[in-house]
Order: structure tokens, then sequence, then C-alpha cells
């Protein structure tokens, strides 16, 4: 030992505590190596912006030096080596050589590697925001050598980003927070959750022909159409607000007839036509076009920005096929004959609306989305309609049900309807004798088979046979109905005849 001391520049009073503080530095950079550099960036953004938690202030402060990835990875580095060198250094000076190299391999291995890394591997959040002021200096006091060597680094191989991940392995992230009992317990989601996510992700991925509901199953109405009483019950129990109309065949889309717009027709007045009520709205009933191979992000922010809630989807066609004849054109031809210059009432996505003014959101939209073109009369044909409520629906993975559907249509599973008799149930006698005085009024609504309304099914399990309620929503609604024409006619009747009556008076 008398050698040892001889052969040491420092005594061994001074050695050994400088050993024990060169031990704890140790400890402390490959720790700390280990537990900040294990940390994501995006991971610590994350955790820092969820809220006011403790974790989300530790993540606040680790962050800015996390962000500095190969400096402080050249810091940490740097000190770990100069001080396992000079506990090496002194543990040789105190002992044999052999035994200096075992002492000092054994304690930098067990305390300086072993202990602190497994401790910063669980608690690394926790040690890292409390130590942060020991890595600012030793990142001050090394910097003349790090920053060189961070700099090289960072034109080599790139800054640090953190972990991302793409649409696949996002949706993959959330199915283990759902389906792992340890995970789902600490994240909180459920199975609807998922469900929602997913579908808010694939979304913006489909097309508008992977959703759209086909012509085949759609209820539309020809211009030629007469708006008679059984013309009514037909639309009424269709359930449809939206009423696509067409010109010749179901692939010549000329207009939109909306089903509120029929509460202006009176019992009494001429028989109105579909193309009637057509030209009294006007370009406020002409479709709006879009491609069916148009992206569901570009459709939904069609609709949000647009006051229309159908759009019509069309498919291009080659110069050669068959011309198809726009509502201008129809109505033209019903009232004055044909004329050229009438012009198109079937607009486009952004047309349509060139009239009201365009915002600077509009116009950047319009350039944004070259998918936006005009249909022309020989190019374009339609194959499908589709609705606001079916993009809602893939995102919500869910089909949406409400009191006036009567049946599905679109990608998702069809349901069958049942059908049966109508139940007479509630209607009186005397009413249907009264309501055979007026002419009008149509009897078949008695007598026609009358389909039930649908039952939301269950994709995961067998549906439960549930009494169905007719299409009228309640028992005797067509009774309403009658007389409700029955009111209308004896009041203008008696209005009529009190204006006869005034006018022999006077």
């Amino acid at each position: 030992m008398a050698s040892a001391d001889a052969a040491s520049p420092l005594p061994t009073y001074v050695s050994l505590p400088v050993a024990v503080v060169l031990m704890f530095l140790s400890a402390l950079f490959s720790g700390l190596t280990l537990g900040l550099m294990s940390l994501d960036r995006i991971e610590l953004q994350v955790q820092a912006d969820a809220g006011e938690t403790r974790a989300a202030e530790h993540a606040r402060r680790i962050l800015p030096l996390r962000r500095r990835g190969n400096l402080l990875l050249c810091t940490l580095l740097l000190g770990n080596t100069v001080v396992n060198a000079g506990i090496a250094i002194l543990l040789s000076d105190l002992t044999d050589g052999i035994l200096g190299l075992v002492l000092s391999t054994a304690f930098i291995l067990v305390f300086g590697e072993i202990l602190p890394q497994a401790i910063c591997t669980r608690h690394g959040l926790l040690i890292g925001a409390h130590l942060t002021w020991v890595v600012r200096f030793f990142m001050l006091l090394f910097l003349p050598i790090t920053f060189p060597i961070a700099w090289l680094l960072d034109k080599m191989l790139g800054k640090d980003i953190g972990q991302s991940y793409n649409r696949a392995e996002i949706k993959k992230l959330i199915n283990i927070h759902v389906t792992d009992p340890d995970v789902a317990k600490e994240s909180g989601l459920s199975i609807e959750d998922e469900k929602l996510l997913v579908g808010a992700l694939d979304f913006r991925s489909r097309r508008v022909r992977d959703i759209f509901t086909p012509l085949c199953d759609v209820f539309m109405l020809s211009v030629d159409d007469p708006l008679n009483f059984e013309q009514l019950i037909r639309i009424y129990r269709s359930g449809c607000t939206r009423i696509p109309v067409y010109s010749g065949s179901r692939e010549n889309v000329v207009g939109v007839l909306y089903a509120k717009d029929l509460v202006l027709i009176s019992p009494d007045q001429p028989l109105l036509m579909v193309r009637d009520m057509l030209e009294f709205r006007g370009e406020a009933s002409a479709p709006v076009y879009v491609h069916d191979d148009t992206m569901l992000g570009d459709v939904f922010l069609h609709f949000k920005r647009c006051q229309t809630h159908m759009l019509v989807a069309v498919a291009p066609q080659n110069s050669s096929s068959r011309s198809s004849t726009t509502l201008a054109e129809v109505t033209s031809n019903a009232t004055k004959g044909d004329d050229d210059d009438d012009g198109e009432a079937a607009t486009t996505m952004t047309a349509r609306h060139d009239d009201k003014g365009k915002t600077d959101e509009q116009e950047q939209d319009q350039e944004v989305n070259p998918w936006v073109d005009a249909k022309s009369s020989t190019q374009c044909t339609a194959t499908g309609i589709v609705t606001l409520e079916d993009v809602l629906e893939e995102v919500l993975q869910e089909e949406l049900v409400d009191e006036h559907d009567v049946r599905f249509s679109n990608r998702h599973e069809a349901f069958s309807l049942p059908v049966g008799e109508a139940s007479a149930s509630g209607v009186d006698e005397s009413d249907i004798e009264m309501t055979k005085q007026v002419g009008r009024i149509s009897l078949q609504l008695q007598s026609s088979p009358v389909r039930s309304r649908p039952t939301l099914k269950s994709t995961a399990k067998k549906p439960r046979r549930r009494r169905m309620r007719n299409e009228f929503g309640r028992p005797g609604m067509d009774l309403f109905l009658q007389k409700f024409f029955f009111a209308v006619g004896v009041h203008e009747s008696g209005e009529d005849k009190a204006s006869q009556d005034d006018e022999e008076n006077f």
C-alpha cells in the first residue's frame, strides 16, 4: 500500500472520495443517456400538451433538451467516457494492476451501468426532469468539443425528428389500445371509440364510387310524371326528402325534387307535372355533379362549404355516347319549343354557387381540387347519388336511420323490407263514405299493401324480430290525409260560395 501511495499523485484520503464522486457521475451519465435518449420527441410533445399533470410538466422541462438530440448524446457520452477513465486510473493507482482492473470493471459495470440504466429505464421522465440543470451545465462545459461533433452528425444523419406513424400503424396502435386488456385499462378507449377513429382515418382514402347509392336502388321520378295524389303517396312512402328527376333514361338526371315543396300543391289546382315544380324552383333544383372517383375528403369539404346535401355521381363517357338532355331543354321544349340558348341548368359543384360570389377560401379550394370539372352533355353519365349522410356513415362506421327511412341502399348491409297487408283498424266506414264524395281522393290507400319500416340490424348478432309499424308511423295516418284534403276542398268550396253570395248582395 505504501508503494501505491508513493506512486499515486494523490493521497489515499483524496483518491477515494474522488473515485466515489466519479462513480456517481458515471451512473448519472449512463442512466441519463438511456433515460433521455429513449424518450421519443413525439411522445414528449404529446405528454407536454396533454394537460396540467405532473407528467406533462416533466415533459415540458425535458423537451427543449431532447430537441437537441445529437448535442445531448455527445455531451452524455463524453462525460461518461471521461469519468469512467478517471475511475480506472484512480483504482489502478490504489491497488495492484490486475486487482485495480478487476475492481474498476466491477464497480463501473454494476454501479455505473446496470443499476442506473435499470432505474432510468422505468423512471427516466421523472429523473430527467429533476436533473435538467445538471445536463445543461455539462452541455455548456463540453460545448467546445461536442458542438462540432453534433453539427457533423446533424449534417450527415439529419436531426432527430422522433417516431412517426403512417395510417396503418396508427390504426394498429389504436387497436392495441382497445384490445389489449392492460393497455385498454390505461387508455380508456372503447370499441366504439376505435370504430370512430378508424373511420375518420379511412374515409379520406375512399372514393365516391365506394359509398354511393347506385341509380338502380334510387327512388327517382321522370319529368313527365304527374303530381297526382297517387304520386304523392309514392313519394311519401319512399321516405325521401330529395328525389332525383330524370329525362328519358335514369342515367340522365336533370334536377332534384324537394319533398317539402309538395306542400304548395293544392288539390283543386290543375294537375301539375314534375317539370313544373322544377321550373318553379329554377336553379335551386339543378343537380350538383361530382365524378365518382372523387375522394370523400373533397366531397365532405364541399358539403361543409355549399348549401347542398346530395350530389349526383357521374362517370366519364366517350364522345360517341348519346347526348343527355338538360332540365332547361326539357322545360323549354314543354313550353316554348326547342331553344338552344336556354343553357344547362345542371351545374357543377362550383358553377352552381358562382352567382353568390366566391370568397378567397372557395377560390383556393377550387384551385386545390382539380377533380371538379364541368359536366358535359356528351361526356358524362350519372351512376348514382351520394349524400352527406353517406359520408358521415363512413366516419361513424354505422348506419344512420331516422323515422322516415324505409330502406338502405348504399354499400352497407341492405335491409329487406317485409311487405304486409294494410291494416284498416282505426278507419271508420262513414269516413270512407265521406271521402268518396270528393273525387280527387284515391281509395287505393286502403287496399294497397303497405311496407313496414326497417329496424336497425346489428352486424354482430342476429336481429330480433320486432313488430313493425306501417310507413305512416301510426294507424290511421291515411285517414288523416283524406280528411285533410277533404277539409281543404270544403273550405275552398265554402269560400267560393260566400264570395258568390257577396257579389249577389252587392
